[in-house]
């Protein structure tokens, strides 16, 4: 059935921009007989890109049992009537640097919601894993974190290919003709690719459809990648072959696909790393540190460290965000003590001694996230062109005044390199031109910056 599905499905008036890498598919959950029709749509566009892919993210919703949040399937492999395809362990704990991820086998038992996604899977894609998340019931804050944790596996993970399946049927049960319509307002509103506006749509009964967590998480991603939708294909069970048409269910498919991101090279000296584990160590410390000085007024003495990495000494910046809006950002840019201590230490003055702000307060912590940016050694710039923006932060010094901006200021205010040296000057207190003169020593570096991916993150 499956195979037939696949070869039978008529994309040839889809067309992925060029330039454009898929990001997934919304596809249906009912049985073969009733979604597999408009299912075979979304797998067979996959299917033609398949060399792209080796993990799915299966996104699915749970109809059996209570939960709250979402839970990640933990296991080895999931069998089909098809074999086994693997879990990839490694993006699977990924998830549960989310505080509301759950790791509870039991919700995942006879969900087919889930299920039916599984042999498509492993018929278009062939040798992949996959990585099973169901929702309970969620916040929009909470899906939206969801979204946000799935743009960054694409940086935090580059070694892997990912593609996100988001599984959902539309309207349930209403006469054929005003599920057709109702549908067809669904999948306008779906297209948008606007999460928030389709999360309010949705509590307003202005759409319907029983995926609305997975496919909310999902608009989320597309929005945060900077993608777009494209509807494949739209059914639903009167057009299949028992035709009853007195009671139907919706069915749609549809493909999100990005462009590219296009990096520029990093030098030599970016070729610093953490991996995921000394990253959520630091997090951890940043966290723990900056809870216990604001509520008690006391940084720990030490803490336990095991990575030798994590002992290096190198400079850091903590900078923390309250929702989209900076909170503080403080750091350390000699390199003479310890990573860890480091970070320890700048979580503090990030948090109670920027002078720009205020105080980080007890009631604000739950909304506050956390971003390192470990630096690599300064470079002096002989040449102007040889600043990358996107790769180099830069630092100017003239007399008793300095200044400084990390590699991303310049992409979070989409600033070109005139703007991007006019603004660390005036951050120096300097004129903005004066990078042009020999008096100032204008420096260059780069950094390895991992953050939280959402409020009071449990980064254990």
């Amino acid at each position: 059935m499956v195979t037939t599905y696949l070869r039978d499905a008529d994309i040839s008036s889809v067309t992925v921009p060029a330039g454009n890498r898929i990001l997934g598919i919304i596809s249906p959950h009912a049985g073969y007989v009733f979604s597999g029709r408009v299912a075979g749509h979304g797998y067979k566009i996959l299917s033609e890109h398949a060399k792209e892919f080796d993990t799915v993210i299966v996104l699915a919703l749970t109809h059996h049992y209570a939960l709250t949040g979402i839970a990640v399937l933990q296991d080895t492999a999931y069998r089909t009537p098809l074999g086994s395809i693997p879990i990839d362990k490694e993006l699977s704990d990924a998830f549960f640097a989310l505080p509301f991820a759950q790791k509870d086998n039991s919700v995942f038992k006879k969900e087919h919601s889930l299920e039916v996604q599984l042999p498509f899977i492993q018929k278009a894609l062939g040798d992949v894993k996959v990585v099973c998340v169901l929702f309970g019931q969620c916040t929009y804050e909470m899906l939206r974190s969801t979204g946000d944790l799935l743009a960054s596996l694409a940086k935090e993970y580059p070694q892997k290919k990912i593609a996100v399946v988001a599984s959902t049927d539309l309207s349930h049960f209403h006469p054929y003709a005003m599920a057709t319509e109702l549908d067809q307002r669904t999948i306008e509103n779906i297209s948008k690719a606007d999460p928030e506006d389709f999360w309010k749509q949705y509590r307003n009964e202005k759409v319907e459809l029983c995926g609305i967590m997975p496919v909310v998480a999902f608009l989320r991603y597309v929005e945060k990648s900077g993608g777009t939708i494209q509807i494949l294909k739209y059914l639903n069970s009167g057009d299949a072959y028992y035709k009853d048409k007195s009671r139907v269910v919706g069915y749609v498919s549809a493909v999100a696909s990005a462009p590219v991101a296009q990096s520029p090279e990093v030098p030599v000296e970016a070729t610093f790393q953490l991996n995921k584990a000394e990253q959520q160590e630091l997090l951890r410390i940043a966290r723990q540190t900056i809870t216990g000085y604001v509520k008690n007024k006391k940084t720990p003495a030490e803490f336990s460290i095991t990575s030798d990495r994590l002992k290096e000494k190198h400079g850091a910046f903590v900078t923390l965000h309250k929702k989209k809006d900076l909170r503080g950002c403080i750091g350390r840019i000699v390199a003479d003590v310890p990573l860890w201590r480091a970070v320890r230490d700048m979580a503090v003055e990030a948090a109670v001694r920027d002078p720009r702000f205020s105080p980080v307060t007890e009631s604000e912590l739950k909304d506050i996230t956390i971003e390192i940016s470990v630096l690599s050694d300064f470079i002096k710039v002989k040449d102007l062109d040889e600043i990358v923006v996107g790769r180099d932060g830069l630092m100017i010094r003239k007399g008793f005044y300095s200044g400084l901006l990390l590699p991303q200021v310049p992409g979070e205010w989409g600033w070109d390199k005139k703007t991007f040296l006019e603004q660390v000057c005036e951050k120096a207190g300097l004129p903005a031109q004066a990078y042009k003169d020999k008096s100032p020593d204008l420096y260059r570096f780069t950094a390895f910056i991992f953050h939280e991916v959402a409020p009071n993150n449990d980064t254990k």
